[in-house]
């Protein structure tokens, strides 16, 4: 949302206040509060542009179109999907050097919101961020968005990836999507199996 977004939305109210931006619809925005509305395969999109330096890529749900039938045996491609660059968002390097840490204590630090649900991960296998959004006369709604691993060394690259996931009247994000999240996880890194997470560590 923007001034002209909100100019809008409210078109006929008769609240001077609702035809300019106020302090608060900026605090607003920064904490994804408010107007502020965001599909998974955005958030999931929006990160990876993040992890990679500013590109964002059009969603492909496959790699390649494969011959009937091959994928039982040796597959035979008939034709490859490539990934679509769509556009290249400016990114401010020193922001993003500012904005890491916190991404990475979420689940590393001992009090970071996901940090239960990635124990026994070391410290830059997975970054990202909980989110409890709230859905009025609803169980609020759980998310989680991360990215694994949490940064590439250019000189030696590696795949990446960002898992997003959400649960709809969920709860609490920490408690209910960075496990799913951590499962996920698991299974990319050779777990398809994974046991189940514990969220919370019993006093001792």
């Amino acid at each position: 949302p923007d001034l002209t977004f909100k100019r809008e939305v409210n078109a006929g109210n008769s609240d001077p206040s609702s035809q300019i931006w106020l302090p608060g619809d900026g605090m607003n925005l920064a904490v994804g509060q408010g107007d502020v509305l965001v599909t998974p395969i955005q958030l999931a999109t929006a990160y990876g542009a993040f992890a990679n330096g500013g590109t964002l890529y059009t969603p492909r749900l496959a790699k390649a179109v494969l011959e009937g039938g091959s994928t039982l045996g040796e597959p035979r491609v008939v034709r490859d999907l490539p990934v679509q660059p769509s556009r290249k968002v400016e990114l401010d390097q020193t922001i993003v050097d500012k904005i890491l840490p916190g991404l990475e204590g979420v689940v590393c630090a001992p009090e970071g919101t996901a940090n239960a649900a990635f124990d026994g991960y070391e410290c830059g296998q997975v970054m990202g961020k909980t989110g409890t959004a709230e859905v009025p006369n609803k169980q609020d709604t759980a998310l989680f968005v991360g990215i694994g691993p949490a940064r590439v060394d250019p000189a030696n690259p590696q795949p990446q990836y960002v898992v997003a996931v959400v649960v709809e009247q969920g709860g609490f994000g920490g408690s209910v999507a960075a496990p799913i999240a951590r499962r996920v996880f698991d299974a990319l890194r050779g777990d398809p199996n994974p046991p189940p997470v514990v969220t919370y560590r019993p006093n001792v």
